[in-house]
């Protein structure tokens, strides 16, 4: 087997994920968030695979705590599965935000304070890796796959899959530590642009080829 890079097959468009503070300034003006506000963002596959309950109770957990935070949930219901996250978020619903398939992802995570993919398998977490490239760090659970995403305490951090209180306070370590998102941002950033642009690996893939063409 041979590996090409760091694990992703496709890389990151940096033209298209990049920081921008715009694209933060919207969906807060959009979905009226208080500009001093911190936002929570899940966006991927709405199913139990992806952990998008334990998420909720996690965000139930620091709701009761704080009252400036907020929760948005981006992509496809694929499970039946808004039901029960709406009947489970009744309480702080003012501060729940869903929103169905986007085609900008990006502009919701340059929204983000905090992105969480907390997914109980996964082959690799690219959508972290596209929230580092727009320089937002993550949270993850300890998976295979999400491993290759996030170094933790240095791109994001790691949580023990399906532990909510771990995740809750994995999210509370970074909303409440400006610093250390900061530097997670930053790591984050530099390590997509060195090992994760999607036209370095274009190049990886083609020499690749040709070393092969060459041995016919």
């Amino acid at each position: 087997v041979t590996v090409l890079g760091q694990g992703s097959i496709s890389g990151v468009d940096i033209s298209k994920f990049y920081p921008c503070t715009a694209h933060r300034d919207f969906v807060f003006n959009n979905y009226n968030i208080p500009n001093e506000h911190k936002l929570i963002l899940f966006l991927g596959r709405v199913c139990e695979d992806k952990g998008v309950l334990d998420l909720v109770d996690a965000y139930m957990l620091l709701s009761k705590k704080y009252s400036d935070i907020w929760l948005m949930i981006v992509g496809n219901d694929e499970s039946d599965m808004d039901k029960e996250i709406i009947h489970k978020l009744n309480v702080f619903s003012s501060r729940f935000i869903r929103v169905g398939f986007t085609s900008t992802p990006e502009v919701y995570m340059n929204a983000a304070d905090v992105f969480v993919l907390p997914s109980y398998r996964e082959s690799f977490g690219l959508s972290i890796i596209e929230s580092s490239a727009c320089g937002t760090p993550s949270v993850g659970s300890n998976i295979y796959g999400i491993t290759d995403a996030i170094i933790d305490s240095e791109t994001g951090l790691l949580f023990d899959v399906g532990d909510v209180k771990d995740l809750a306070n994995k999210i509370e370590i970074l909303l409440s530590q400006s610093q250390l998102r900061t530097y997670l941002s930053k790591n984050g950033h530099a390590r997509v642009s060195e090992h994760f642009n999607r036209d370095k690996l274009t190049k990886l893939f083609l020499n690749y080829y040709l070393k092969l063409i060459d041995k016919i």
